[in-house]
């Protein structure tokens, strides 16, 4: 969830990068190819644990971005926002379908054999 999170910030920082260069002719528009570009590695690297601090300090890149064209103060808080929501709901699902597979292997166990008077399991149980 949240590599998919990181991938659609990166569009969106690149559609920022096309209008900060429309606006201010300088080189302000390589903020958001770098910001778009750290957004598509790090989604590749979510499988790490130091990646979700980055994940953090890229979206307070995303809100420091409002400096250059104020929209994004906007845009990266509602990014911070979907970025918590994409680990808070993404970690609850996790735990959902742990809870899930766990009651599954229980149920797959075979009971204990039942014993009889032939000696054979589940022959002549009484």
């Amino acid at each position: 969830m949240a590599a998919s999170v990181l991938v659609f910030e990166a569009f969106i920082a690149w559609f920022f990068g096309l209008v900060v260069a429309k606006l201010h002719p300088s080189g302000d528009w390589i903020v958001a190819v770098v910001l778009g570009v750290v957004s598509i590695l790090l989604s590749g690297m979510m499988r790490h644990r130091w990646a979700y601090p980055a994940g953090w300090l890229l979206q307070a890149g995303f809100i420091a971005a409002g400096f250059l064209v104020a929209d994004m103060f906007v845009l990266g808080v509602v990014f911070t926002a979907i970025w918590w929501a994409g680990l808070h709901y993404g970690a609850k699902a996790e735990r959902i379908r742990a809870e899930l597979m766990a009651a599954a292997t229980s149920a797959e166990t075979p009971a204990a054999p039942v014993e009889t008077s032939t000696g054979h399991p589940g022959v002549g149980a009484r």
